[in-house]
């Protein structure tokens, strides 16, 4: 039950990152959006979320610009935010974000970040 549930729960992160980094279209230089969000498969998906708001706070649109106010932010432990609530409300609306992450006492997943993304984006889409 508890796999399945912090699955799930990534799975929702992801698909939200997916759409933030697409609707406010991202510079991801040579990779694709799957490509920088596996780049990022080591961070809290919070953190990520987090970041791109920062970033767009920022007027940063860059992928590039994401990964370094991470790296930031993992030197000094935890995440510092420029912006306020309501900001990160207005910016991520009616997204849906699976937090907080799953307890770090259940053994990760051992299938390769890669190929959970694979997975996830070969599922049939029913949205509006």
């Amino acid at each position: 039950m508890v796999t399945w549930l912090c699955g799930y729960l990534f799975v929702v992160s992801m698909v939200a990152l997916r759409a933030l980094l697409h609707y406010y279209r991202f510079d991801c230089g040579e990779l694709t959006i799957d490509g920088v969000l596996a780049n990022w498969q080591d961070f809290d998906p919070h953190w990520v979320k987090l970041a791109i708001v920062e970033a767009i706070y920022r007027g940063r649109y860059k992928a590039s610009s994401v990964s370094d106010i991470l790296r930031f932010w993992r030197r000094r432990g935890e995440p510092h935010c420029s912006f306020s609530y309501e900001f990160e409300r207005s910016i991520c609306g009616d997204l849906q974000f699976a937090l907080p992450p799953c307890p770090s006492f259940y053994p990760p997943d051992p299938t390769p970040f890669a190929d959970r993304l694979r997975v996830l984006f070969a599922l049939p889409y029913h949205g509006s």
